[in-house]
C-alpha cells in the first residue's frame, strides 16, 4: 500500500516505508495524539472560479458577445451571450462551419447577427438563436454587417458591368449602383454604426449603408511610410475605422486621421518597433486606440494613444483582449477586492468593474501560506472574514516563516517582514531564501536551498530526479551564511527540516531496474547524510512533515485506496507513534495526486485541495 505525502515544501514526496505503529496504552495515546483525535475541518477559502479569453468581440449594443478561448492548447472553443455577459453558452458546435484553428474575430450586429469565414465569401450567423443551417443567411462575396444588421458585399452588377456594392434586402442582393470606389480586398477598415470605413490607394472613405452614399477624401501629403520599420510584409500592416476616425498602424507605431484630415503619430516603445510586432490586434474607440504588441522576446504589452502628436504610446490600464460597446468595456484581469483569485472575463461600466457569470475552470493555487487571518495564494491576499481577493507587492511567494513575532516572507522579488500580516517591508534583494527553514533550540535559523531537475541518462531514453542542495545558517532569518553545497544528487531531495536537525530523502540506486530504495538521513540539518538500504535504518531515522510547538513530529497525507486523511503523530523518540484517518467534508478520492499538505504556526494542517479550495484543521 502506497503512502503519499504532501510536505511543508509544497512538494510530492513518496515515501515507500510502512510506518510502525507501536502500540501503548489508551491514556498515553490521547495525550500524544492531543486534538487530532476530534480534528475537525472547515473551508476558510472556496474554490476560485476562473476565466479569460483570447479574443472578444460585442456588438455595439453590448447585448451579444461572442469570445474565443484557446488556452494552452492547439484548438480555439467559441463561447457566445445574447443577454450583455449575464450567462454564456458553448457556439462550437453549433455550426458545422464554425472551426477550432481560429478565434472569431468579426463584427456583431444589435440584433446578433454575426460574419465568419473567408474574406470575400462569408456566411452570416444569427446568435438569438443559434445553431442550425436555417439560422444562416450565405451571403456571396459579403465583407460587411453593420450595427442594424445590413449585409454588405462587393460584386458584379451585370446592368452596369461593374463590380458594385450591394445590399442584402427582402431576402436577395440589391445592387447600390456604386462603382469605382475602393476595393474592400485590399481597403476595407471597418464598421462603425451604419457606416462602413475604407483606407487606401491614397484616400479615406465612408460608405453609409442606410442613406446609400458614399464620400471619400485624398490622403496626399500624409507620410505613411514613416512608420515602417524592417519589413515590407503587407500583414503588419492594421487598419481601423470609428466614427469617422481612421487608424493605419505599421512596424514602429500608428496615426489617426480625423474627420477632418486631422493627423496624429504615436510610437511604439523602442522595445517593440520590430518587423513583427503590428500583427498583434488594434482597438479603436474615435481617435483612441489601443494595440497590443510584442517584444523582440515574444512578450505581449497593451499600449494606447495618448492623444499628443508624436508621442510615445502608454501601457494602458486595461487588459487584451477587450470590446468597446454602449454598454461598457467588455475585457479581462483581476479586480481588487473581488472573489476570483486569477480573475476573469470583466464588464467596466461607468468605471466599476464586475466580473462577468462565466467560468472555464477552477483556479488552482501553487503555494497557499496561512497568516493571522489571510491566506496569501500564489500573488494574492484572501482575506478570510471578507471572502475577497487582494493583489500585494510581494510577487509570488515561495515561502513562509512565522514566530511569536513576525513572519518572514521569501518571494520572488526578496526578502519581506510584517508584524501585522497586511504590511510588508522589503528587507533584502540579494539574500537566499531557502525553501526550508527552521529555528533550533538557540534561535538559530537553518535553511536548505533545494533545486530539483530531470537528469536525462543518455541514449536510454529515461530521466531520473536530481538536485542540487544549498545550506545555510542565520541569525534573523533574513541574511544567511552558506555552510555547503551539493550538486547532482539523486533522488527528490528533502522536503521538510526539524528543530532537532533531522531531514531526510529516498533515492532509488537502480532507477533502470529492479527498484531499490536508500534512505539518506541527516542530523544536522542536511549538511551530512548518512546512507543506508531502506528497512535497514534504526527505527528512529524517521522523516516527518512538521513538528508541533509542543515537540511532537506529524506526518499528514491522503490514501490512495480510500481517500481517508491520515495523520501519524510521534513522540520526540520518533518511535512512539500513532496514527488517525479522517474522513475530509469533500470528495477526497483524488486528494492523494491533486492536493498539498502544509501547517500552520498553531499546528493547524492547512489543506490546499485545489478544485475544492482550502481547508483548515482544528489544532492537533
Amino acid at each position: 500500500m502506497k503512502k503519499f505525502y504532501y510536505k511543508v515544501a509544497n512538494r510530492l514526496t513518496i515515501l515507500l516505508t510502512i510506518a510502525v505503529l507501536f502500540t501503548s496504552c489508551k491514556d498515553k495515546f490521547d495525550e500524544l495524539s492531543g486534538g487530532a483525535e476530534n480534528l475537525k475541518l472547515t473551508q476558510i477559502m472556496p474554490a476560485s472560479p476562473f476565466g479569460e479569453a483570447d479574443h472578444i468581440t460585442a456588438s455595439e449594443n453590448g447585448q451579444y458577445i461572442i469570445f474565443s478561448y484557446q488556452g494552452e492548447t492547439t484548438f480555439f472553443t467559441h463561447y457566445y451571450s445574447i443577454n450583455g455577459g449575464q450567462s454564456f453558452e458553448l457556439l462550437s458546435g453549433k455550426y458545422s462551419a464554425i472551426g477550432d484553428q481560429n478565434p472569431i474575430n468579426t463584427f456583431i450586429s444589435n440584433d446578433g447577427k454575426f460574419l465568419y469565414g473567408d474574406q470575400n465569401s462569408k456566411i452570416v450567423y444569427e446568435l438569438d438563436p443559434a445553431g442550425g443551417i436555417t439560422n444562416s443567411i450565405y451571403a456571396d462575396n459579403a465583407f460587411a454587417l453593420t450595427a442594424s444588421g445590413k449585409v454588405v458585399s462587393y460584386q458584379y452588377d451585370a446592368n452596369i458591368g461593374e463590380a458594385t456594392y450591394h445590399i442584402f434586402e427582402g431576402g436577395s442582393y440589391i445592387s447600390t449602383g456604386l462603382q469605382n470606389v475602393l476595393d474592400p480586398a485590399s481597403s476595407f477598415a471597418g464598421i462603425s454604426g451604419e457606416k462602413i470605413g475604407f483606407l487606401g490607394n491614397n484616400k479615406v472613405a465612408e460608405f453609409d449603408v442606410s442613406s446609400k452614399e458614399y464620400t471619400e477624401r485624398s490622403t496626399d501629403g500624409i507620410n505613411f511610410s514613416i512608420l515602417k520599420g524592417n519589413s515590407n510584409n503587407s500583414l503588419d500592416i492594421k487598419k481601423a475605422y470609428s466614427e469617422g476616425y481612421f487608424a493605419y498602424a505599421w512596424q514602429r507605431g500608428l496615426l489617426v486621421i480625423g474627420p477632418s484630415n486631422q493627423v496624429t503619430y504615436s510610437y511604439y516603445p523602442q522595445e517593440y518597433q520590430f518587423y513583427l510586432q503590428t500583427r498583434g490586434p488594434i482597438i479603436m474607440d474615435r481617435d483612441k486606440v489601443y494595440v497590443q504588441v510584442y517584444a523582440y522576446y515574444g512578450e505581449p504589452a497593451f499600449y494606447e494613444t495618448s492623444g499628443q502628436d508624436g508621442a510615445e504610446m502608454v501601457q494602458s490600464e486595461l487588459n487584451y483582449p477587450m470590446a468597446i460597446s454602449d454598454k461598457g468595456i467588455y475585457t479581462q484581469g483581476f479586480i481588487e477586492g473581488g472573489n476570483r483569485q486569477e480573475g476573469g472575463l470583466i464588464l467596466i461600466e461607468n468605471n466599476v468593474s464586475t466580473y462577468l457569470d462565466f467560468s472555464i475552470n477552477k483556479s488552482s493555487p501553487n503555494t497557499v501560506f496561512k497568516v493571522g487571518n489571510y491566506l496569501y495564494v500564489d500573488n494574492k491576499r484572501y482575506d478570510i472574514d471578507a471572502k475577497k481577493f487582494y493583489s500585494t507587492d510581494l510577487g509570488k511567494i515561495n515561502n513562509m516563516y512565522q514566530d511569536d513575532n513576525h513572519v518572514i516572507a521569501y518571494t520572488e522579488k526578496g526578502t519581506f517582514t510584517s508584524t501585522d500580516y497586511l504590511n510588508w517591508t522589503l528587507q533584502s534583494e540579494d539574500q537566499p531564501r531557502p525553501g526550508l527553514i527552521v529555528k533550533d533550540g538557540n534561535g538559530t535559523f537553518h535553511g536548505l536551498g533545494v533545486q530539483g531537475y530531470i537528469y536525462n541518462l543518455g541514449g536510454t531514453g529515461f530521466g531520473i530526479p536530481q538536485f542540487n542542495q544549498s545550506a545555510y545558517t542565520s541569525t534573523d532569518g533574513i541574511n544567511w551564511q552558506l555552510i555547503d553545497e551539493k550538486t547532482g544528487r539523486n533522488g527528490n531531495g528533502p522536503s521538510a527540516i526539524m528543530s532537532d536537525g533531522s531531514t531526510g530523502y529516498t533515492e532509488n540506486f537502480n532507477p533502470l531496474g529492479n527498484a531499490v530504495y536508500y534512505l539518506n538521513y541527516s542530523k544536522d540539518y542536511g549538511v551530512t547524510y548518512e546512507s543506508m538500504e531502506q528497512g535497514t535504518e534504526p527505527a528512529s531515522y524517521k522523516i516527518f512533515d512538521y513538528e508541533t510547538r509542543n515537540g511532537r513530529f506529524v506526518n499528514a497525507y491522503f490514501e490512495s485506496s480510500d481517500g481517508l486523511l491520515y495523520i501519524e503523530i510521534c513522540e520526540n523518540n520518533k518511535t512512539t507513534c500513532k496514527t488517525i484517518k479522517v474522513q475530509p467534508p469533500f470528495d477526497s478520492s483524488q486528494s492523494y495526486s491533486n492536493s498539498e499538505i502544509s501547517f500552520t504556526q498553531n499546528d493547524e494542517i492547512l489543506i490546499n485541495n485545489r478544485q475544492d479550495g482550502i481547508y483548515i484543521s482544528s489544532r492537533l
